[in-house]
């Protein structure tokens, strides 16, 4: 459901939501975050003990408390999330399905004002450089069903030269890949073997992609924590090293853990040489082949829409262009699973090394 509203509507909204903050201070900083190196952003809560709880997921996002932060964002909890949109925009409206999105008309375009999510538990306001995060609930098990402001992350890295995107990146000696699938394909469980097993390391799901110039393209992690099958969490528990089993994820189908402990191989500004698609099937022997044009075509098509769905940025044209013109340079290819995880992680280590930069 898309409400429109009009600027002095917005304004209305946006002083009411300043007043309803006002009675819930005070307001400290609990982390200040560092968005690839594109903005600093003070997160304000009223709850004591965040920090801890928001390194969990965010370890290699937070930034020295240094200056000031060019961008502000209210972190709170909010039990009864369903009618929030109602008691703080004053929208005498039900939400009936899982999103609302309030967009400001100033009668030329459109641009997003708020977005709820019921199942998920959060409500999203932007205003500028201040962003307003409510979520059902601030404990530790609540945090984790939810990608906390990856919506906001989106947001803030949306630039002309950036944006955030939803896939993975390992690589070796300073060579980066893009592992990009939907799920059920097996790009988390290459990607998080692989940093078991030394690769360096940027995401298995969420990072931030940056162009510089016409060909240099770089990858920036956001989240510290990752998700695991039951099944696969056994397969790799012998060599999980500092790894630290942190709860169930919202659909009580993946172990979270947190991998910050792995920092000496994660990267940041990594560059980036090329994409593949990990394919699951039963060979004995994992093997990378070259796309052909319509295979590359089908691929960035995934990536496009996987990104803007996660965003939810359905029909910003300018973010389709935008993503289509950053990766369409890289080379595609499709990497062919063998169940044998370790395997995989041993071709991909001998691909990356023939890259040719």
């Amino acid at each position: 459901m898309i409400i429109k509203l009009t600027p002095e509507q917005t304004k209305r909204c946006l002083q009411r939501i300043q007043a309803y903050l006002g009675v819930r201070g005070p307001w400290n900083e609990a982390v200040r975050l560092n968005v690839a190196g594109i903005r600093n952003v003070s997160v304000l809560s009223n709850t004591s003990g965040l920090e801890s709880l928001l390194r969990r997921q965010l370890d290699w996002s937070i930034a020295e408390a240094e200056g000031e932060s060019d961008c502000k964002m209210w972190l709170w909890e909010d039990s009864d999330i369903a009618t929030v949109h109602q008691r703080i925009l004053g929208l005498d409206i039900p939400l009936d399905e899982d999103y609302l999105m309030v967009m400001n008309w100033d009668g030329e375009r459109l641009s997003p004002v708020s977005v709820t999510c019921v199942n998920d538990g959060f409500f999203s306001i932007w205003d500028g450089d201040r962003q307003y995060y409510c979520v059902r609930s601030l404990r530790s098990s609540e945090l984790l069903k939810l990608h906390i402001c990856a919506l906001n992350f989106a947001r803030l890295a949306d630039t002309p030269t950036s944006a955030m995107i939803h896939g993975a990146c390992v690589g070796v000696e300073g060579k980066g890949v893009l592992l990009c699938a939907r799920g059920g394909r097996g790009k988390s469980t290459l990607t998080v073997t692989s940093l078991f097993k030394g690769f360096e390391y940027v995401s298995d799901d969420y990072m931030i992609l940056k162009k510089g110039g016409d060909t240099i393209l770089t990858a920036s992690p956001i989240y510290s924590s990752t998700a695991l099958t039951p099944e696969i969490y056994d397969r790799l528990y012998d060599c999980m090293g500092p790894t630290r089993f942190i709860g169930l994820n919202g659909r009580m189908n993946k172990y979270m853990l947190d991998v910050s402990g792995w920092r000496d191989q994660v990267r940041w500004n990594y560059p980036v040489h090329a994409c593949l698609f990990p394919e699951i099937t039963s060979v004995s022997d994992p093997l990378v082949i070259a796309c052909n044009p319509q295979e590359k075509g089908r691929a960035l098509t995934q990536i496009v829409h996987s990104s803007i769905e996660q965003t939810q940025q359905p029909g910003n044209a300018d973010t389709v262009r935008k993503l289509l013109s950053m990766l369409s340079a890289l080379p595609f290819y499709r990497i062919v699973l063998s169940p044998d995880i370790f395997r995989n992680v041993e071709c991909l280590r001998d691909f990356v090394k023939s890259i040719n930069t």
